[in-house]
């Protein structure tokens, strides 16, 4: 089992595992998430920090890996962040279904205050970073984001309460697009 662990836009981290998580590979898994986790928490420290692992790449995941995805689930929920779910299919998108688990993952509104105005302003900074990518100047033209910040944003406008329903962990690119269509958002279809 291979992870990747990279700092996306405003410090937002993906985690992308590939194979299968079971037993065997649940402890990696857990030691990767919680050095994603306290690297977050060095390069941002402000209560909005959010956590995304893609499972586009995942082939199954047994108990143990659903149990180490909610403990650091509640882990970074505790610190005042979040974790989501990205790109299950398959198999995979069936047992997070069944468990709930992908339904648990999806934070819910807030009260205004807690942490919104750092939302607002890490939505603001991918939309205007993924513009700057690709020339285009004005807050009007289209950001072309990648599905995991597309995720991040649409995780974000949940909680601010301006979008409707949260994000699911079995969207794909077409789903981003649609749920964001009001912030002009392109979704890359290249990958996570």
């Amino acid at each position: 089992m291979h992870i990747r662990l990279q700092t996306l836009a405003c410090g937002v981290g993906l985690l992308a595992p590939e194979g299968e998580l079971e037993v065997g590979t649940a402890p990696v898994l857990r030691a990767r998430l919680f050095d994603a986790l306290a690297f977050l928490d060095v390069i941002q420290p402000e209560p909005a920090r959010v956590v995304v692992v893609d499972l586009s790449r995942v082939t199954f995941l047994d108990c143990s890996a659903l149990s180490v995805l909610l403990e650091a689930a509640q882990m970074t929920q505790q610190q005042g962040g979040m974790m989501c779910l990205a790109g299950a299919r398959g198999e995979v998108a069936r047992i997070l279904t069944m468990s709930g688990l992908d339904k648990l993952l999806n934070c819910s509104p807030g009260q205004e205050g807690n942490g919104h105005e750092a939302r607002r302003a890490r939505v603001a900074r991918l939309l205007d970073a993924a513009r700057e990518r690709h020339g285009a100047a004005t807050s009007g033209a289209p950001a072309s984001l990648t599905l995991a910040e597309a995720l991040c944003v649409a995780q974000d406008l949940f909680v601010l309460g301006d979008l409707t329903q949260p994000p699911s962990a079995t969207w794909q690119a077409a789903d981003a697009e649609r749920a964001l269509t009001a912030w002009h958002v392109r979704v890359d279809h290249g990958g996570p």
